[in-house]
């Protein structure tokens, strides 16, 4: 499944769901929360305030689905994927940070596993830009080596989240048939 369709299909998840639990294709009621979603001119005036470069893929999801929950199982309480806003990020970021230049230079914390309680953080530097991982506590942050602990791209995390989704009701299907 193509990126864009990925991302499509998460926008429509999250306009009929409104923040309710909804049937998805696997079979598993989900909910889904958006707090906001990011114009093109919002999010070019947080890079030239921040000076940084958002990888396009995830520019693209701020851009198409926003910010907010996603995935949050209806039958579980503090589940689901959280996208903070990207402008709170950036400014929270900026405040705890001497030099935050250095932290906007290599990644960004995105967002958290409401799950597994782990940061969500994307590579912005040359070498690893677009590289997600999920890590741990903040003061680790400083010697995170993206990639070299099981980090993948943004956009094939994203695609295997909706992959899941739909696969499981064409398993289901098949068997039935």
């Amino acid at each position: 499944m193509e990126y864009y369709a990925c991302l499509k299909q998460i926008a429509e998840w999250a306009s009929l769901s409104n923040g309710k639990p909804i049937d998805t294709p696997c079979g598993v009621r989900y909910w889904f929360g958006v707090e906001k979603r990011f114009s093109e001119d919002e999010l070019s005036e947080i890079e030239s305030e921040y000076n940084l470069r958002l990888p396009m893929p995830f520019r693209q999801f701020l851009l198409t689905i926003g910010c907010g929950v996603f995935f949050g199982e209806e039958s579980k309480e503090r589940t689901g994927i959280q996208f903070r806003r990207i402008d709170d990020i950036c400014y929270t970021v900026s405040t705890m940070s001497d030099q935050p230049q250095k932290v906007f230079a290599r990644f960004l914390p995105i967002g958290i596993d409401r799950t597994g309680g782990k940061a969500l953080i994307i590579g912005l530097g040359d070498e690893d830009a677009n590289v997600f991982e999920f890590a741990s506590l903040p003061e680790k942050w400083e010697s995170l080596e993206l990639g070299k602990n099981g980090g993948r791209r943004f956009e094939l995390w994203i695609c295997d989240l909706v992959r899941r989704a739909l696969k499981v009701q064409r398993s289901a299907t098949d068997r039935e048939v």
